[in-house]
């Protein structure tokens, strides 16, 4: 099992969501397996920041909030469907095996679980479809 640092659940504002937006596409383009996934994936969160990040510099309590929302939320879903793939064809495990910086993939996940809790809170808005709390493979080592 790979141990994680705690993630940091400060307040989420526009510079610290263009902090996780960096870390998140650090992370997709470190990614030696299905490469082509991890920059569309990369593409799809600077979309996704940047309107989050342009809603919560006007109103944050705009209609449009809710659609951005369950955009970020479908994200989410995403990242843990990859996750789970890597982890069932042992791609993470290898990954994971010959990467210095073991957690980082796992880790970015948890922190975009984080802000998107975080812009929820923020906005007052809430998603029907709720995150799952164990939406993350076990990722052992063979």
């Amino acid at each position: 099992m790979v141990e994680l640092p705690p993630t940091d659940r400060a307040d989420v504002d526009a510079d610290s969501l263009l902090r996780v937006e960096e870390d998140l596409i650090a992370s997709a383009k470190q990614l030696k397996v299905n490469r082509d996934t991890a920059l569309s994936l990369s593409t799809r969160i600077h979309q996704l920041v940047q309107l989050v990040v342009e809603a919560l510099e006007t109103d944050p309590l705009v209609d449009h909030w809710q659609k951005e929302l369950k955009d970020f939320e479908d994200l989410i879903v995403e990242m843990r469907r990859m996750l789970e793939d890597f982890a069932c064809r042992g791609y993470m495990s290898q990954f994971l095996s010959r990467n210095r910086d073991a957690g980082r993939l796992t880790l970015m996940y948890l922190r975009v679980k984080d802000s998107f809790e975080a812009l929820k809170l923020r906005a007052g808005i809430a998603i029907a479809r709720p995150l799952e709390a164990t939406a993350l493979p076990e990722l052992v080592y063979r």
